[in-house]
């Protein structure tokens, strides 16, 4: 294994021992992918499919972008490392330093994942791609793997998958929640809805209170519990924001000045009282105006580049195989459908009112909407079988 601790460098341009670095890494996961198909794990006529598609962090950094387009690569490779070599003694204080630590808590995570080098922003997307495999190997319990290649192939996810980022852990994460959410496995949705808040804060909050939705007031059962503990989550929003609302505006305050001119140290146009949220009604106004924009921008007008263009095409595809799946199923009848639907809502309003940048919204949106349309396909599926004794 190479990291910081046993070679002492990382490296940051693409050279000789970069890519011997990395076509080692990508030959391990490609012996794991012989093992798993040797023993039929995973379906050996898509062999060479999946050998490319494991390959794709190759090609993304140092190729088709530099690793400084996400400039946050770097970040997690150097926390990864710091991990490696000086070990978890930082994670002391794990209860009040969690809230504030999310890329410590995720680098923390990704470093535990086994690989053979450890020294570029490219390790950390193989790194990524062992989990979108692990990912693969448990849907495919579930799913025909034919149709799960669609999913994988969606460009973003295999850019997300391909870089040192945390977005593949958020979306694995998400995805193991809402089926064992589904399945109704009370400690393994706790589990992963914990990982999730741990490290995404922002989208914890949805998976808790549909974890809450399903196993407290089983609305799975009842559209009247259901309606109830949406009431319920409503009323809290309103009555309770003087306990959260002040951590609700630094974040929005954080990501305005994320996309200020001068950001941090030298933004001048944008204060806090620019972006403050006043009260629980100002919230829930915010939301309803903010969210359809924010499921569907950048607009077609404010299109500036090929690759804001890809991802207004890209996003109304996966929001006509949520109409495909949800709408002309007609799935909507189902409870368990509209308790993770409820998920996707909460998640999506707590997004909307705190993003302003472009890119990061449309990154965040994705790493949403993915792993939802995953399990809303897994539900489509059981809703087609269960039809099929009525119409024959």
């Amino acid at each position: 294994m190479f990291s910081l601790d046993s070679v002492g460098f990382l490296i940051t341009d693409f050279n000789l021992f970069y890519v011997l670095s990395e076509i080692a890494n990508y030959i391990y996961i490609l012996i794991i992918l012989v093992f798993l198909t040797s023993f039929k794990l995973l379906d050996k006529d898509y062999f060479i499919f999946w050998a490319f598609y494991l390959a794709t962090p190759l090609l993304v950094n140092y190729i088709l972008f530099h690793p400084s387009y996400m400039g946050d690569q770097f970040q997690y490779a150097a926390a990864v490392n710091d991990f490696i070599s000086e070990g978890y003694s930082s994670l002391s204080g794990f209860a009040t330093r969690i809230l504030g630590g999310q890329l410590m808590m995720a680098s923390a995570i990704l470093s535990f994942v086994p690989m053979v080098s450890y020294l570029s922003v490219t390790s950390i997307g193989f790194i990524n791609k062992l989990i979108a495999l692990v990912l693969l190997l448990f849907l495919s319990r579930k799913i025909d793997q034919k149709n799960l290649m669609y999913f994988f192939i969606v460009p973003s996810f295999i850019l997300y998958s391909s870089v040192g980022l945390r977005d593949v852990l958020i979306m694995v994460s998400i995805t193991f929640f809402l089926f064992s959410l589904v399945e109704r496995k009370f400690l393994t949705s706790l589990f992963f809805a914990l990982i999730v808040l741990f490290i995404k804060i922002q989208l914890g909050l949805g998976l808790f209170i549909s974890w809450a939705l399903m196993f407290i007031i089983r609305a799975d059962i009842s559209i009247i519990r259901l309606q109830i503990g949406a009431l319920i989550a409503v009323a809290a929003a309103i009555f309770l924001f003087d306990s959260y609302g002040e951590l609700l505006n630094i974040y929005r305050y954080a990501f305005a000045l994320e996309d200020c001119p001068g950001q941090y140290a030298f933004c001048t146009t944008i204060g806090p009282e620019d972006v403050r949220i006043n009260s629980g009604i100002d919230l829930i106004w915010l939301v309803i105006t903010s969210v359809p924009l924010f499921l569907l921008k950048p607009l077609p007008w404010e299109i500036s580049g090929i690759f804001q263009l890809l991802t207004f095409i890209e996003v109304c595809v996966l929001y006509y195989f949520f109409y495909v799946f949800a709408i002309k199923s007609k799935l909507y009848f189902s409870n368990t459908f509209w308790v993770v639907f409820s998920s996707l809502a909460i998640s999506a309003a707590v997004l909307a009112v705190t993003s302003f940048n472009v890119g990061t919204l449309s990154r965040y949106r994705f790493e949403l909407l993915w792993p939802y349309l995953m399990v809303i396909y897994f539900l489509y599926i059981k809703h087609e079988s269960s039809k099929e004794p009525e119409a024959a």
